[in-house]
């Protein structure tokens, strides 16, 4: 079992059973509607979590394991528990800071020229594209940089990649790729790209 607090509230998880010699994968999750077994193989390789950790863990804890393999590969240390925690912020600070997206509501109708946006990968596209990462962010040789969040005043640096971006870019290359292939295709290898 374990407890966790997020948002200020207070979650508790029943204790994980593993089944030895078998693969578990409990189909009331969300994420196995999105990824499927395939997806969840793939996650787990790049990961280099097992399938049974991967089936059980929420995709940010993937994405935490990739961060400290990436972190292991270029020499960075990386502590055996988080024990920083977040800078301390006004209440205004917080809000402006932790505001989110706005969500807009169309109009009920028929309407012409419509565009899609692909919102799946704007996060980490923006974290990418302005090197936003903890060690990134009003780092000292870069307090002139051009890169200022707007609202908070945060700089982001010009000289270095965090690596948060660093893992994530081969991450978004890798979806790009499989979405053009994706486009290429039809019947179960386009169900296949899709998965992945």
């Amino acid at each position: 079992a374990r407890r966790f607090t997020s948002y200020g509230r207070i979650h508790h998880t029943p204790p994980a059973c593993r089944l030895a010699g078998r693969f578990h994968l409990d189909v009331d999750e969300r994420f196995v509607e999105d990824v499927g077994l395939r997806g969840y193989v793939d996650v787990s390789r790049l990961s280099r979590l097992g399938l049974q950790t991967v089936a059980r863990q929420s995709p940010g804890t993937a994405f935490s394991a990739m961060e400290i393999a990436r972190a292991r590969q270029t020499g960075v240390h990386v502590p055996w528990k988080k024990n920083l925690p977040e800078r301390e912020k006004t209440a205004r600070r917080l809000l402006a800071a932790d505001r989110g997206g706005f969500i807009l509501t169309p109009p009920v109708g028929v309407h012409e020229r419509v565009d899609e946006f692909d919102f799946s990968s704007l996060f980490p596209s923006l974290m990418v594209r302005h090197n936003l990462s903890f060690e990134t962010l009003d780092c000292p040789c870069c307090p002139e940089s051009p890169r200022v969040a707007p609202g908070l005043g945060y700089r982001s640096c010009t000289l270095r990649e965090g690596l948060v971006p660093r893992t994530l870019r081969p991450l978004l290359e890798r979806r790009l790729y499989y979405k053009a292939r994706k486009g290429e295709t039809t019947g179960a290898l386009r169900e296949r790209y899709d998965e992945l």
